[in-house]
């Protein structure tokens, strides 16, 4: 397998990063080297984050206003690491409509919503706005957690009476 740069694509695409915290820094943004992307903006909601991870990133702007930012901007993919709202629901969906609205793929975190219906009317707008959304549900293909489904299933094992997900 040969690991690619975004420069050695022919095209990439305009990217919006919504979420300027320690797994974006971490995790998400330094993938994009990786990845067939333009980071043409950050957004975040503090102006100091928003704009040290423009500067870090590569990012050609940053901004404090995600409706704004997606207007002017006018990204063909946005990525979304946010996280929860004050009632404890993700903050994704909105987003993600938004996103969808405004012409944009969609890739964010987990979870994607707090309820079965919001994954319906993500997938409806998805459909109609002919927009891929996509979930980063990486972890569930890691090794541990294949061997631990394998494991599981084993008539011996028996039936699984808790979970705890962390």
């Amino acid at each position: 397998m040969t690991v690619r740069y975004a420069h050695e694509y022919d095209r990439r695409l305009r990217a919006l990063h919504l979420g300027c915290g320690p797994h974006s820094y971490r995790n998400v943004l330094p993938a994009y080297r990786y990845a067939p992307i333009e980071l043409a903006a950050v957004c975040d909601r503090q102006e100091e984050r928003a704009r040290a991870f423009a500067r870090q990133f590569g990012a050609q702007a940053w901004y404090t206003d995600f409706a704004r930012a997606l207007d002017e901007i006018r990204p063909e993919v946005v990525f979304l690491v946010a996280g929860y709202l004050p009632d404890g629901r993700p903050a994704y969906p909105e987003l993600a409509l938004q996103a969808l609205r405004a012409g944009a793929h969609v890739w964010m975190e987990k979870p994607p919503a707090a309820t079965s219906a919001e994954i319906e009317t993500l997938a409806a707008v998805s459909r109609e706005a002919n927009r891929v959304v996509m979930v980063g549900l990486k972890k569930a293909f890691f090794p541990a957690i294949r061997k631990a489904k394998e494991i599981t299933r084993r008539p011996e094992f028996g039936a699984v009476t808790s979970l705890y997900v962390r």
